[in-house]
């Protein structure tokens, strides 16, 4: 596998994100645990636009305020 350059994501690639987006819209859960918002604090991905909780991705509220771009685990894999 190698690191794709392209500006435009590949067709694939986008029809994932949207039939994941979909998915979550429709069940109503997010994150790793795949649990649903209950006004917990989560934070976005910048790259896959999932949304997670932050104590399930390990971080405190002061570092969600701090950070500009996250990427989560499978995207900063």
């Amino acid at each position: 596998m190698k690191l794709c350059k392209d500006r435009d994501l590949p067709l694939w690639i986008r029809s994932h994100l949207e039939k994941n987006e979909s998915l979550t819209r429709q069940t109503g859960s997010y994150c790793l645990c795949r649990g649903p918002d209950q006004g917990d604090l989560m934070i976005q991905c910048s790259e896959c636009r999932e949304w997670y909780h932050a104590v399930c991705v390990k971080l405190s509220e002061e570092e969600v305020e701090d950070i500009d771009v996250y990427l989560c685990p499978n995207c900063d894999a």
